[in-house]
């Protein structure tokens, strides 16, 4: 009976795949600001039942740690990825992702003790990039959603870039820095579209750049975020901040950045940070980019 009970656990553990990715891809991003624990530094308590039941069908393992009261567990086979969560005592366990009350997402800081080379197999999720072709809507119709999405544009000339952006994800703060150059060269356009998905304090802030001046705010949050926060704008913004949100999810964003243009009449989407921007660009607008 335990062994059977396992099993369905293990069917169902994989199944959940899909809904799990999304958000292990978002609290992921966080892992950079607030730093990791060295992997040597832990002590490994023993595996509870699925989790080595698991391991001796094939997952590979990797323990991420204690919090909360809870021992987290890092689980990869065929190239599929799962986080466990077991009690200190491994007497129950429970399968997805482990959240502070204000919605921070301990599970993203505790995979940045996982090294690249752990598991090989497993492509970098934040630096996966994805691309698929509407099926229900035509350009036109994308570029008017997202163009009427509460954000800024910047730039004059070049192929347009609609760029979903959390102000606290220092993925986006590495894009915006190499996107500069680029627009003030002429070379693309972006679309900036604020997000609050990395908890509280990510949806106030962008609250705040959407509840006033965008630019002005958006260019400020970039340098100093702490010095545009706005009891007034955040109250205007939060609406504003939510209609955001639900258009990342409505396309099925994977993590921030989120980038969607468009290439050979193909609308294209990209999950995390490109290893480089210039070349995106260089092959949406199939011209030079200096």
């Amino acid at each position: 009976m335990i062994k059977r009970i396992v099993n369905f656990i293990t069917y169902v553990l994989w199944s959940s795949l899909a809904f799990i990715v999304g958000a292990f891809i978002l609290g992921a991003a966080l892992a950079q600001e607030q730093g990791a624990q060295e992997p040597g530094s832990i002590t490994i308590p023993p595996k509870p039942e699925l989790v080595a039941s698991m391991q001796e069908n094939g997952a590979t393992v990797k323990y991420l740690g204690s919090d909360l009261g809870l021992n987290g567990w890092f689980l990869q086979k065929d190239n599929q990825a799962q986080t466990v969560y077991s009690t200190l005592d491994g007497s129950a366990v429970l399968i997805g992702l482990l959240y502070q009350p204000d919605g921070t997402p301990i599970t993203g800081v505790q995979l940045a003790s996982i090294k690249p080379d752990t598991f090989p197999a497993q492509q970098s999720p934040i630096a996966r990039s994805t691309q698929k072709k509407s099926q229900e809507q035509s350009l036109a119709q994308l570029e008017a959603r997202l163009e009427a999405a509460p954000g800024a544009t910047y730039g004059t000339s070049g192929p347009l870039f609609h760029i979903f952006m959390d102000p606290r994800c220092p993925y986006c703060h590495a894009l915006w820095k190499e996107a500069i150059p680029l627009i003030e060269q002429g070379a693309m356009r972006l679309h900036v579209i604020p997000v609050g998905l990395l908890g509280k304090a990510s949806a106030e802030l962008s609250a705040s750049i959407l509840g006033g001046p965008v630019k002005d705010n958006w260019n400020a949050a970039m340098q100093t975020p702490s010095l545009i926060k706005n009891k007034t704008n955040v109250n205007n913004g939060l609406g504003l901040v939510d209609a955001n949100n639900r258009l990342y999810f409505d396309w099925k964003g994977e993590g921030v950045p989120l980038l969607i243009f468009e290439n050979s009449g193909k609308i294209y989407i990209h999950s995390g940070k490109p290893d480089s921007l210039k070349i995106l660009v260089l092959q949406s607008s199939g011209g030079a980019v200096n």
